[in-house]
C-alpha cells in the first residue's frame, strides 16, 4: 500500500502541537510498517530529520503563488485574498492529484483541514477545530475524519450533520523526554532561567495579556518572589511585548525565544506549575507534557481540556484573568493539593502514548483500505 501524507503544516517549532502530532504519529507508522510506502508531501523545504525511514519519500509541490499552504489561510478563510484562494484550489485540485497519480497512491491523509475535491483516491481528514461552513464540502469528501476529542466529534456531528461512524477520536500524547527531573536538574534549570527561584511557566499561544494580569493579581495577593516564564509568542502579542517595559512586575517576567523541545522539557519539568489557558480546542499536548513531567497545570475550562486533564488539572476560564489568578494562588497556598495533582497527573499521563496514538491512526487507515 502507498500512503500519502499532506505534511504542509509541519513546522520545526516544538510548540506547534499539530506538527508534533504529525511527526510523532507518522514516523512511527512508517517505522512499524516497512512493507508499505509513504509519500510525505511538502510545499516548501523540510527538515531532513522528518524523513526518518527508508520507506518515506519526500515530495515538494510548490505553491501556485509564493505563499505557503498553511492552516492559517483557513482559520481566516472569510477574509483571505482571491490570490490565496486560487492558490489553494490549484494546489489541492490540480497539482496534488497529479502527484498522487504519479506515485500510485492508495490513501491520502489530509492534515490541513482540506481535501482535494478532484481526486477519487480515498482521503482521511485530521481535524482539530470545529470546521467552518467553507469546509463542509471537504468534510463530506473525506472518507473518514480523525479528531482529538469526543467533544469535537459531537460538535462536528451536530453542526455539519456528519454520521457518527465517520469520525474516530484519537488523542495526542507527550514525548518521552517530558518526565520527572532530578533535584539537580531542577535546580540547574531554575538557576539558568529564573535566578534560582520558583516560577510559573506559561505556554503561550495568544493569551499573554490575561496571564500577565493574572500574575499581577497573584503578586498583589501573595507578595512572593515567584517568577513568570513565557515560552511561545503568538500573533497579536507584539504590541503587548513592546509595552512590557511599563509592566509593574517586569523584573519577575522572563520571555524565552528559540526554545527547542529539550529545553522545553527542562522548563516544564522544573516549573512550580504550568499555565496553559489556550483559546484553541486543538491537540492539547502541554497538558500531557506537564502531567508526564510530574508538574501541575492550570488550563482552559473546556470539555476538550477535561478529556485530557481529567480531575488532575486546575481549570479556569481563558477569558478571565481573575479565575487564572485564583488558580495560581490556590496551587501556591495549598501544597497538599499540589502534591495530589502531581501524583495523580502521572497516572493520567500513563493513559496516553504516541505508540497508542499511532496504532489507532494506522488501524483507521487499514479499515479504510479494506472498505475500498
Amino acid at each position: 500500500m502507498v500512503v500519502a501524507v499532506n505534511t504542509t503544516v509541519v513546522e520545526t517549532d516544538c510548540l506547534n502541537n499539530k506538527s508534533n502530532f504529525i511527526k510523532e504519529v507518522f514516523k512511527r507508522i512508517a517505522q512499524y510498517n516497512p512493507q508499505h510506502q509513504f509519500i510525505f508531501i511538502f510545499d516548501k523545504a523540510y527538515d531532513e530529520d522528518f524523513i526518518s525511514q527508508k520507506n518515506i519519500t519526500p515530495v515538494i509541490i510548490t505553491p501556485f503563488f509564493q505563499s505557503a499552504i498553511t492552516v492559517k489561510f483557513w482559520k481566516e478563510a472569510n477574509v483571505q485574498s482571491p490570490q490565496n484562494a486560487l492558490a489553494l484550489k490549484y494546489w489541492y485540485n490540480i497539482k496534488l492529484p497529479l502527484i498522487l497519480k504519479k506515485h500510485q497512491v492508495d490513501i491520502l491523509i489530509q492534515t490541513a483541514g482540506l481535501c482535494s475535491l478532484t481526486t477519487k483516491i480515498p482521503q482521511l481528514l485530521i481535524i482539530e477545530n470545529p470546521a467552518n461552513k467553507l469546509q463542509k464540502k471537504h468534510l463530506a469528501q473525506a472518507k473518514k475524519l480523525i479528531t482529538n476529542s469526543l467533544y469535537l466529534k459531537n460538535e462536528i456531528i451536530t453542526k455539519h450533520q456528519i454520521g457518527e461512524n465517520k469520525i474516530n477520536v484519537i488523542q495526542a500524547a507527550a514525548n518521552d523526554i517530558f518526565k520527572s527531573l532530578s533535584f539537580d536538574e531542577v535546580m540547574q534549570t531554575k538557576d539558568g532561567f529564573a535566578d534560582g527561584r520558583e516560577y510559573f511557566l506559561l505556554i503561550n499561544d495568544g493569551n499573554l495579556i490575561s496571564v500577565l494580569k493574572a500574575f499581577s493579581l497573584f503578586k498583589k495577593w501573595q507578595h512572593s518572589n515567584m517568577k513568570l516564564l513565557v515560552v511561545g509568542t503568538a500573533d497579536g502579542d507584539n504590541a503587548v511585548i513592546n509595552k512590557l517595559h511599563t509592566y509593574k512586575y517586569r523584573d519577575d517576567l522572563v520571555l524565552l525565544n528559540d526554545i527547542d523541545e529539550n529545553k522545553l522539557a527542562k522548563l516544564i519539568g522544573s516549573a512550580y506549575c504550568v499555565v496553559y489557558p489556550s483559546f484553541e480546542n486543538g491537540f492539547a499536548q502541554p497538558i500531557m507534557q506537564a502531567m508526564q513531567s510530574n508538574v501541575p497545570i492550570i488550563t482552559n475550562n473546556t470539555e476538550n481540556s477535561r478529556e485530557n486533564g481529567g480531575d488532575v488539572a486546575l481549570y479556569a476560564d481563558s477569558n478571565s484573568f481573575e479565575e487564572i489568578a485564583e488558580k495560581m494562588q490556590l496551587i501556591y497556598k495549598d501544597e497538599i493539593l499540589r502534591s495530589k495533582l502531581m501524583k495523580n497527573g502521572l497516572k493520567q499521563a500513563n493513559k496516553f502514548s504516541w505508540n497508542k496514538t499511532a496504532d489507532q491512526v494506522w488501524e483507521t487507515i487499514l479499515q479504510q483500505q479494506q472498505a475500498n
